[in-house]
């Protein structure tokens, strides 16, 4: 098991167990036994983690060897999170910078008027909620609110200011 760093985009740091013996691998449970190389031994798998400031992990994808890592969705994955670690909001599925999010649901109605404005969301109607008066609707949606910032770099997703 060693480190290596590599700085293509921002410092970061690549993992890479290299044992002959895949005692670490094993260990691990990382080895695909459906995949296996020209010796008939399981391939490992590949992970990808993104972590947060305090070094607790805020995303983790895992393909296996025969699949290659998709750098678009990794950005993709970057950007949500650095817009919805400092917003009310998620993301919807297959979302991109720019597109549309989902107001977090712990808002209110009355919380998501005052952080977005009267009107400046959009509720979408669901069955479930059919005829019913709620204090928040379920799955309601706003304007992308980031804005293009300058510097810091891929991973300042967590830039906020610890107090201390």
């Amino acid at each position: 098991l060693y480190l290596q760093s590599h700085s293509c985009f921002t410092p970061h740091t690549h993992i890479y167990i290299k044992k002959k013996d895949r005692e670490k691998s094993v260990e691990l449970g990382i080895l695909d036994e459906t995949n296996k190389d020209t010796k008939g031994l399981p391939m490992t798998v590949r992970s990808v983690f993104i972590l947060k400031p305090d070094k607790t992990i805020a995303l983790m994808m895992t393909y296996p060897a025969t699949c290659g890592r998709n750098f678009d969705e990794i950005l993709r994955c970057v950007d949500s999170l650095q817009l919805t670690s400092g917003e009310s909001v998620a993301t919807p599925v297959n979302w991109k910078k720019g597109d549309d999010v989902i107001v977090n649901f712990p808002l209110t109605d009355a919380d998501a008027d005052d952080k977005f404005g009267k009107g400046g969301y959009r509720v979408i109607d669901l069955p479930s909620e059919k005829g019913k008066e709620l204090t928040k609707h379920y799955l309601r949606y706003t304007k992308d609110p980031s804005k293009p910032k300058r510097g810091g770099g891929l991973f300042s997703m967590f830039s906020k200011k610890e107090k201390k």
